[in-house]
């Protein structure tokens, strides 16, 4: 059993009096240095869930370098408009048969999607989820290079082969699988090796990895989505970061140039929100004060966040985080 690392992180208060307390650990790094964080934190097991999509679409060798579009791949997609199109016109355009996905059925993640389409009593579908792009993917595969494409689920398919193999190599040490919500393979691993992984990603000189990360840039909500805050961290700070929500809780911040090598990773013990992650890292890096120019621009850029998500008469507290 992992040794329980959340700690509170922030408070909203009304009147002196605390409402609601978060818990939860931010990690932020510059390249092997923990700037902020602590070593049980940085050791703590997490559960990869979306965050190990750039890896997922990697495994799957889809044409990233040949076509941007194939971003979807590594996509927890809002359901919009561009999303589905992506998804039908790769699918059409390599004869894939969309019915073939083996993702649940899903409404769109955007929540006012969703509303529509239950209010209008649209049933739900593969090309909904979240993930049906990574699906997507994952197909491509099975058919250009002749894998089994109704077993792509199980940990001992090619394509989770080539996967285990490749996290292996980067963080040194023995993952195991675990079945996330889609059906596919996620991992546990340290939460230090998620970042080894992304600071990998952005080092790597394969023309995949380059394209994946410099399409990732310029391309971030066929990635994410609107009001997504992945999604605006990216666009809003181009150039700076890419960034990738997961489920449960994280999300994980990387600086695509690797001379810098910034790294940040939120895990909220309440799970997923984009609210509470602004304001969970936020609250790190103010406690940190650091001067390094991304991390001050990511600080006020999310500090302009926070004040939007408070109420009238609400208060911010920062706790301060223990050093064990």
């Amino acid at each position: 059993m992992s040794t329980y690392v959340y700690r509170p992180m922030f408070r909203i208060a009304r009147g002196k009096i605390p409402e609601i307390e978060i818990h939860g650990f931010t990690l932020i790094y510059q390249n092997k240095n923990l700037l902020f964080g602590n070593k049980k934190q940085a050791h703590s097991k997490i559960v990869s869930r979306s965050l190990l999509k750039p890896w997922q679409l990697l495994a799957a060798k889809v044409p990233i370098e040949k076509d941007y579009r194939w971003l979807i791949a590594t996509a927890s997609h809002s359901g919009e408009l561009d999303h589905l199109r992506t998804v039908h016109a790769l699918a059409k355009e390599n004869n894939i048969n969309l019915d073939s996905l083996l993702c649940p059925e899903s409404y769109p993640l955007d929540k006012d999607l969703r509303a529509i389409q239950k209010s209008d009593g649209l049933p739900p579908a593969k090309t909904f989820h979240n993930c049906s792009g990574k699906h997507l993917g994952y197909l491509w595969s099975c058919q250009t290079n002749n894998y089994d494409s109704a077993t792509y689920l199980n940990p001992d398919h090619p394509i989770n082969g080539f996967l285990k193999k490749k996290i292996e190599s980067i963080t040194e040490n023995n993952i195991s699988f675990v079945t996330d919500g889609c059906g596919l393979q996620s991992v546990i691993l340290n939460a230090v090796d998620m970042v080894r992984l992304y600071q990998s990603l952005v080092a790597d000189e394969d023309p995949a990895s380059k394209a994946l990360v410099e399409n990732w840039v310029e391309h971030p909500r066929l990635v994410s989505g609107r009001r997504r805050l992945d999604a605006d961290i990216v666009d809003d700070l181009k150039g700076d970061w890419i960034a990738k929500e997961g489920a449960d809780g994280l999300i994980m911040l990387q600086s695509p140039k690797s001379d810098r090598g910034f790294s940040i990773l939120c895990k909220l013990s309440s799970g997923m929100s984009h609210k509470y992650w602004a304001m969970g890292i936020w609250s790190a890096l103010k406690s940190l004060n650091s001067e390094e120019p991304e991390l001050k621009r990511l600080q006020h850029y999310l500090g302009l966040k926070v004040q939007q998500f408070l109420e009238a008469h609400q208060e911010f507290q920062i706790i301060k985080p223990s050093a064990t």
